[in-house]
């Protein structure tokens, strides 16, 4: 078959990206997100949200008024939130106010994912904003950081970062991008799970809603969002500052204010971005990746990009991902031991249904929901294949590999579809 038989992609393979071969015969559709061009001037549109908010005063008059301790809210290295071009702009608000810096803390929104490192901090922050402020690192489960402060009208307690309740002004950066929860993140995702308690954490996350399916794009009657939403107005917020980006990591809107206010009309851009019509084809295979480091870091994270694919792929289809897993399982030992000690999927859902929500059981029962529907072949070159065959899933080397495998299983008819910047986007069927 000769080179014309084929057409070449590239995918984000961590710091990289991976080129291959897809048979054009095979190939029905390449999805992406839809490319909204980037602001002209970013600080300028930064510098005007944070004095033009939505549904609040201006960042500096807050300040000027409010006075005392500033916590800032701030992703951490698994999101490819722009945070040091956000953080200067308000630093520069709040210093003119009269907020000294020895007064503002940044606080890492973690929520259940490792302490970042020194490095890592840097490279979100800035060096400048290291050297001179006070920067934490949250820890879901460490009683002295938490502070008990109500309860949801569902129960959910809102136990949250007590550097952050005890804050004068509270205020929340981040990106609004797709989630399989939440429906979208940004804005009160910042609080609950950001800077939550473990416990709050395993109640908030054991929603019947995650059963059925990815909730992306989903934000009406969605529990998850509305408990978030509640326990953020129960801390109390003051201000909030998020972005929504294309899939060039590009910022193409800034959104400011009001916690509720500001995200929603952030959420209307970022529909625009990646909701992309789909027809209900459901292909045989489908290829994806979750768009290199840092979504690729581990095989935890990965998952990410596995939902997307979950939506269009037909029953007892195949999924295939580049992921490079640099640091390989992650998500702890427990993490690989629920699906490790399983006899089959089915088994893993049902001790997710019967025990709920943890940081371990969260993904495995994810990766479950999954591979009921299809079967998923990883492409790494740093997980050994033994680790995958005791956690239902499949190791290849080479994207071409895979895809022959694959339409071994489905045959030479084997529908194909590409999913480029699977975290980025929300399939809607048509």
């Amino acid at each position: 078959m000769n080179n014309q038989s084929f057409q070449i992609f590239s995918l984000p393979y961590g710091q990289r990206t991976i080129q291959f071969e897809v048979p054009k015969r095979n190939l029905i559709s390449v999805i992406q997100p839809n490319n909204l061009p980037e602001v002209q001037y970013e600080s300028k549109e930064i510098v005007d949200a944070l004095k033009n908010p939505l549904g609040s005063k201006p960042l500096y008059k807050i300040a000027k008024e409010k006075k005392g301790k500033v916590v800032i809210v701030v992703n951490d290295i698994t999101r490819t939130t722009p945070t040091s071009k956000l953080v200067l702009p308000m630093i520069k608000e709040l210093t003119q106010a009269g907020i000294k810096r020895k007064d503002i803390t940044f606080l890492v929104a973690t929520g259940t994912h490792r302490k970042n490192t020194s490095q890592e901090l840097e490279k979100m922050l800035s060096s400048e904003v290291i050297r001179n402020f006070n920067v934490i690192n949250h820890d879901s489960n460490d009683p002295e950081q938490l502070k008990l402060i109500g309860t949801t009208k569902r129960g959910v307690p809102v136990e949250i970062n007590k550097t952050f309740c005890e804050a004068d002004i509270k205020i929340l950066t981040g990106t609004i991008a797709p989630h399989q929860s939440a429906g979208y993140s940004g804005g009160r995702k910042s609080i609950l799970p950001g800077i939550a308690g473990a416990k709050a954490l395993s109640i908030h996350h054991s929603y019947p809603l995650r059963m059925k399916g990815p909730a992306m794009g989903k934000i009406e009657g969605n529990h998850f969002s509305e408990e978030a939403i509640e326990a953020a107005r129960i801390v109390g917020v003051d201000f909030i500052l998020n972005v929504v980006q294309n899939s060039q990591k590009e910022i193409v809107k800034v959104v400011a204010g009001d916690l509720v206010e500001a995200w929603l009309k952030g959420v209307k851009w970022a529909r625009k971005v990646h909701e992309v019509p789909v027809p209900e084809i459901k292909p045989d295979i489908v290829i994806t990746s979750p768009g290199g480091f840092p979504r690729d870091i581990n095989l935890y994270q990965t998952q990410k990009s596995i939902a997307p694919a979950e939506i269009i792929v037909k029953e007892e289809g195949t999924i295939i991902v580049l992921s490079k897993c640099i640091e390989g399982i992650g998500g702890g030992a427990n993490f690989y031991n629920w699906l490790n000690e399983a006899n089959d999927i089915e088994e893993v859902i049902e001790r997710f249904k019967n025990e709920g929500y943890s940081e371990s059981s969260n993904k495995a029962f994810l990766y479950a929901r999954a591979l009921k529907k299809a079967e998923i072949i990883i492409v790494t070159e740093n997980i050994s294949s033994k680790i995958f065959n005791n956690i239902f899933l499949k190791r290849v080397d080479i994207v071409e590999e895979a895809i022959q495998k694959a339409l071994l299983k489905h045959g030479k008819d084997g529908k194909i579809v590409l999913i480029q910047n699977a975290p980025e986007l929300i399939p809607i069927l048509e």
